[in-house]
């Protein structure tokens, strides 16, 4: 499972020279604002089914990661890892629009965290329950919970990054 998803992409120039080489599920051209270039968008996952996106803006021969929630893995934007959570649909769903009104896109990831086990107030997870002398069992099929989720990232006109709105790790406690 190391080498996942098992084939490798390389992005060269007219020239031959090497700009990246990608290992990802899935690519496609996103247009962010209007009236400029299309941006790379990046879907990367391992066997387990963790992953997360990448947005590349193209400038010549270069390629910039510009989207700051998947730096050091720290916001997971595909999730189909059957531990104590999926993300439905498991790639999250990126919608772009001017969130904070200051006349650029910002982009978000929105969809929802489906709980396959149950969580203690505590953060003890559980996959089963006795409900009024009844057995119920968690899982895929029979969530303990839906939780919308939404992670916004803000055009920043200085560093030309998406960065977060908030600490999305704090608010849904995803590493508990």
């Amino acid at each position: 499972m190391v080498e996942f998803p098992w084939k490798y992409q390389l992005l060269l120039t007219t020239e031959g020279k090497l700009v990246k080489t990608f290992s990802a599920q899935r690519y496609d051209f996103v247009q962010i604002f209007p009236n400029q270039n299309p941006f790379l968008l990046v879907v990367v996952a391992t066997a387990k089914g963790n992953g997360g996106h990448e947005i590349y803006k193209i400038s010549t021969d270069t390629l910039e990661n510009v989207y700051e929630g998947y730096y050091n893995y720290k916001i997971q934007t595909y999730d189909a890892h059957q531990d104590h959570t999926i993300y439905e649909p498991n790639e999250l769903t990126l919608k772009i629009k001017d969130y904070n009104n200051d006349g650029f896109n910002d982009i978000a990831f929105v969809g929802k965290i489906v709980l396959i086990q149950g969580r203690t107030k505590n953060g003890i997870w559980f996959d089963y329950e006795i409900i009024n002398g009844d057995t119920v069992t968690y899982s895929i099929d029979n969530p303990f919970e839906k939780i919308p989720v939404e992670f916004i990232f803000l055009y920043d006109k200085q560093t030309e990054h998406f960065k977060a709105k908030e600490d999305y790790e704090k608010k849904y406690r995803l590493f508990d």
